[in-house]
């Protein structure tokens, strides 16, 4: 478990998961709007592989409180930001 200032303990697989949710989707943009950008197959299968990790460790933590806070933030998140 990693412990951040003033947030208390987060399980080790929330982060993972919090961490492979950022890549995922900096890459599912790539893929939609970088017309330029290719894409190798051994690459594709090792992101693949890391989502199913991720899924795998999300089944643990889901219920924790962590992980809902998690879920609440990635809904208002983009609520919060300025325009």
């Amino acid at each position: 478990m990693k412990t951040l200032p003033n947030a208390g303990r987060l399980p080790a697989d929330l982060i993972v998961v919090a961490r492979a949710f950022v890549q995922m989707q900096e890459q599912r943009h790539l893929a939609d709007y970088s017309f330029n950008q290719s894409f190798l197959r051994a690459d594709v299968k090792l992101l693949i592989e890391k989502t199913r990790d991720a899924f795998a460790k999300w089944a643990k933590v889901r219920e924790d409180k962590a992980a809902k806070l998690f879920l609440l933030l990635l809904l208002v998140s983009n609520r919060a930001k300025p325009r």
